[in-house]
């Protein structure tokens, strides 16, 4: 895509397209590549419900990422042991840093360099934050179907999740 800098709506468009390179894959999605990569790597020993509670951290913090970004890192790694969330998140720092300048001078140059453009731009944080409990919420259903040593914290958990998101929920 060429961005003619006359044009406003060029880059409200080019911005439009970064951001959509800058999309988190699905939940499922990043599992089943952790799942894929866990088979192809050696970890160390851990009960079901830590093993569940690392894939939920991992997927939680990969949904910050761009889903194609994730997928080459994840099916790239060659490490015998299953990666650090140091090593993942150095390899997608690396991998994901040209789209996110792309995006920042873009927003520059919507507003003249003062950065209140991406506060004009539309973005609900609360929508944000209900996606993120939505994910956590599931995860924490699944720990508690699966794992009923921990179901009792599971569930308080869980229980917890669910109050914060009637609360943002009543805020829209």
């Amino acid at each position: 895509m060429t961005v003619n800098t006359a044009s406003s709506a060029d880059i409200k468009a080019a911005l439009s397209v970064i951001r959509e390179a800058l999309y988190p894959a699905s939940v499922e999605q990043i599992e089943r590549w952790l799942a894929d990569l866990s088979v192809k790597t050696a970890r160390r020993r851990e009960s079901g419900a830590e093993a569940e509670l690392a894939l939920s951290v991992y997927t939680g913090h990969l949904r910050e990422y761009p889903g194609d970004a994730v997928r080459e890192v994840l099916h790239a790694y060659r490490g015998q042991w299953f990666p650090t969330w140091g090593e993942l998140a150095d390899a997608l720092d690396e991998y994901v840093e040209p789209r996110r300048m792309i995006r920042d001078r873009l927003l520059d140059m919507i507003d003249g360099g003062n950065r209140s453009a991406e506060k004009a731009l539309p973005h609900d944080p609360n929508a944000e934050r209900l996606a993120k409990l939505r994910n956590e919420l599931e995860a924490a259903e699944r720990v508690a179907a699966q794992y009923p040593e921990v179901a009792e914290s599971t569930l308080r958990k869980r229980d917890a999740i669910a109050e914060e998101i009637a609360k943002l929920e009543g805020a829209e």
